[in-house]
């Protein structure tokens, strides 16, 4: 004996998503999480830049905070992208130091 449904892919599918898979949050519940996690507050896009360096990279919350801070490490709005910002004495006094500890 077969029986045959009706919207049968839509009723799994509706099941699926709402009882398996998770929600998607909203931006503004994942910038509150991002925040309560590491007291960075920034734009969406930063946020998903900083969340690629703590995850992929294992840098801390706190070692980004700090870098933030320093403005070493700045969002480029127009390329969407962080990028390290420092001044040439650092870079001479890097090499400097580079040469002198080899």
């Amino acid at each position: 004996m077969q029986q045959n449904i009706e919207n049968a892919e839509y009723v799994a599918g509706r099941d699926i998503h709402n009882s398996i898979l998770p929600r998607e949050l909203p931006e503004t519940e994942k910038q509150s999480l991002f925040y309560r996690a590491t007291g960075i507050s920034c734009t969406a896009k930063e946020r998903v830049e900083l969340e690629k360096l703590i995850s992929d990279h294992d840098f801390t919350a706190k070692e980004i905070m700090m870098t933030r801070q320093a403005k070493v490490l700045v969002f480029d709005e127009t390329s969407g992208q962080l990028k390290l910002k420092y001044n040439p004495f650092f870079k001479y006094f890097m090499y400097v130091l580079f040469v002198t500890v080899r």
